[in-house]
Formats: structure tokens, sequence, C-alpha cells
């Protein structure tokens, strides 16, 4: 076989979906190391979000980039309710598949509440 021929093909990973006890979060902020701040959305199951401290769990420590903006999968701790773990990770099309699916449900505004009023003002 020459040099530079791929002999296989990636197979799609399958995507993973919440279970009892985890939630959709969408990473903030980044605090280095395995830290991070996420907003937790659907806690629980009221449409509510909240932020939370995430833990990167030890296996996807070194196999995976987490950036603010990033999409992942949370598991809530049965001991503290102060910390979640990071149990996966979704790339952008896993994201945008979810989103299809009906399982991460997108603000219309963008998640931009704008509170409009009207000022008038009268002639000196």
């Amino acid at each position: 076989m020459p040099k530079g021929v791929v002999t296989h093909r990636f197979k799609a990973k399958e995507l993973v979906f919440k279970e009892d006890q985890q939630y959709y979060a969408k990473i903030e902020k980044c605090f280095g190391g395995p830290m991070f701040l996420a907003t937790v959305h659907d806690y629980p199951t009221s449409g509510q979000t909240r932020e939370v401290q995430s833990v990167l769990r030890g296996a996807l420590r070194r196999k995976t980039v987490i950036r603010p903006g990033t999409w992942v999968l949370v598991s809530e701790r049965d001991f503290s309710s102060e910390r979640m773990d990071i149990i996966g990770v979704y790339t952008d099309q896993e994201y945008k598949r979810l989103v299809q699916l009906g399982e991460i449900v997108v603000a219309s505004s963008g998640g931009i509440e704008t509170d409009e009023t009207e000022v008038a003002f009268d002639d000196i």
C-alpha cells in the first residue's frame, strides 16, 4: 500500500441524549485546568437556567478542547448541588442536531431580553 492512502473511514459518533439527573449546559467561562463555569439549561425541566461550577471528568481531560460557547452534557452530583461533572462534549454539528430534534430549546430572542419603553419629550 502506498504511503498517504487512507484505508479506513471514520464512523459518525453516536449522539448521546440526557438521562435522569443529566442536563445540557453551555460553557460560559474557563477557570483553568478542568474547572469551568456553565449555564445549565432546563433545570429541572422547567425551562429555567442557572450557573454552576463544572468539573471535567478524568477521561475527557486530555482528549477534548473546551472553550466558552461549547455545549456539554453535565451530570448532577448526589452529594453536592454546587458543582456538576462534565460527562460529554458536543460538536457544533451535534448541537445543531439536538436543536433539530427538540432536545435543546433555543430562545427566539437570542437570549437577550429587552424592555422597550417610550419616552415622550414635551416641547419647551
